[in-house]
């Protein structure tokens, strides 16, 4: 299984630890040295659905460069690829009215489109449409892992094929495993795939719908943000997994709000993070500490810190971004990674580590080449 292309896409609403010691009692240092986040992105006028679109079609178009090219090839097609297109990736989805105050009552959280009402959603003719259309028509697969649907029916995943062109004779679904809900719909593709088959493999979620802004233990961590990825199975390619679920509607749960006991989440998360990788590690054949990069669900710069410790690996090879971002649950994980091929951080060859955890309890990692 490789991953042959990502996008990821963002609301244009960013609300700062600053504003939020305007609306519950807290303050920008309690935050930040308990979970590493210092923004997070809310969604306003735009959906999730737009979100999905345009991260889906990023990755489609990162993708389309792969055809007939060689490993070594492909990997620098991608870096040009992502160099001529950062300014489209970092466009944020937005079209509403910047001075709208939504249902939780941001009436001054900031917006980074500055003003421009015009920022475009998902424009078809944009870069590589040709290449894209063509890429369309070999996708065999479509799962969107996701707890925020806007609707309990029809699926994300049906969404999607009619706004992105999928050939209906498609298997598309919505997978639901919280914030590991990447990574079985990675296995899930891995599994399902006939080798040389392609999936477009998509994370998406609002959690800011479901957050009371009156609780503080809750409503500094999660923001909202779709990844998306292409991946294509190869049967030469060295991939292994390891997984966990876990009945409990204790530790963490969403009714109307989300709710979740801090204490107890940190201890399964570290535990569980360290167990699993370890775990596919070892079903893999390789060290843990000769894994060249950790993509690992974004949750709390703590866990991750502890995790790295447990496993004696340095902190430097986990990549973050939840300083911006905050807890993003399915999405997290496929920002980590666009992000990642962003900045140079994933090279050919690479030994590369996915991991989640999360509501279920759920949790899994995946080891595979880049």
């Amino acid at each position: 299984m490789r991953i042959i292309g990502t996008g990821s896409a963002l609301p244009s609403k960013v609300l700062t630890n600053a504003m939020l010691e305007q609306m519950v009692e807290t303050n920008d240092e309690w935050i930040t040295t308990r979970t590493g986040i210092r923004e997070r992105r809310i969604i306003q006028s735009e959906t999730m659905r737009e979100l999905a679109v345009k991260a889906s079609m990023l990755a489609l178009d990162s993708a389309s460069v792969y055809k007939g090219a060689s490993d070594n090839e492909i990997r620098l097609n991608n870096n040009i690829y992502v160099e001529n297109n950062l300014a489209a990736r970092n466009t944020p989805c937005y079209t509403g009215d910047p001075c709208d105050t939504d249902a939780t009552g941001f009436d001054n959280i900031r917006d980074d489109t500055a003003g421009d009402t015009d920022a475009p959603i998902c424009d078809p003719s944009d870069v590589n449409a040709t290449n894209r259309d063509a890429l369309l028509d070999k996708i065999k697969l479509l799962i969107c892992a996701t707890v925020s649907n806007e609707t309990r029916c029809p699926s994300l995943a049906c969404y999607l094929q009619r706004d992105l062109g999928l050939p209906q004779n498609i298997l598309a679904f919505d997978l639901n495993a919280a914030c590991s809900g990447f990574i079985y719909s990675l296995i899930c593709a891995q599994r399902l795939l006939n080798a040389g088959e392609y999936a477009l493999i998509v994370g998406a979620e609002t959690l800011s719908r479901f957050v009371d802004f009156t609780d503080r233990g809750t409503c500094i961590l999660f923001g909202d943000a779709a990844g998306a990825i292409v991946a294509q199975k190869r049967e030469s390619s060295n991939f292994a997994y390891a997984t966990m679920a876990q009945g409990n509607d204790d530790v963490l749960y969403i009714d109307k709000y989300i709710h979740m006991q801090g204490q107890e989440t940190f201890r399964f998360a570290v535990d569980t993070l360290t167990l699993k990788i370890k775990e596919v590690c070892e079903s893999a054949g390789v060290a843990v500490d000769e894994i060249d990069l950790f993509v690992c669900h974004q949750a709390n710069e703590r866990i991750l810190k502890a995790s790295a410790k447990r496993l004696a690996v340095p902190f430097e090879r986990f990549f973050l971004n939840i300083s911006k971002y905050g807890n993003t649950s399915a999405a997290s994980v496929p920002l980590v990674l666009d992000e990642a091929q962003q900045f140079g951080r994933l090279h050919a060859g690479d030994k590369v580590v996915l991991a989640g955890f999360g509501g279920g309890l759920t949790a899994g990692a995946i080891y595979m080449n880049w």
